[in-house]
């Protein structure tokens, strides 16, 4: 148990640091900006905080969410919402 709970911290320290990275890239701001917000967002709780011990997500999966977190103020993934607009056609 202890093994699987120091595997799942350092998972979420690199893809922390890999969408931290990704973010401020794209947005142009500090590395340290951009670490502070995804730390600071529902993304960020989920990531750490599942219930799922088996979360496999790479970091493109999370910076997606934050994306559509921040644009939509749902923690939904891009394919989702794809799913629920042809669901309503």
């Amino acid at each position: 148990m202890e093994n699987l709970d120091s595997e799942r911290s350092l998972y979420i320290e690199a893809i922390t640091q890999e969408v931290s990275k990704i973010l401020a890239k794209e947005e142009k701001i500090p590395l340290e900006n951009a670490e502070h917000n995804f730390i600071h967002s529902r993304t960020y709780n989920y990531l750490a905080y599942s219930n799922d011990p088996f979360i496999e997500d790479g970091p493109e999966d999370f910076v997606d969410l934050y994306h559509n977190e921040q644009k939509y103020h749902r923690l939904v993934s891009t394919t989702q919402l794809l799913v629920e607009q042809e669901n309503k056609n």
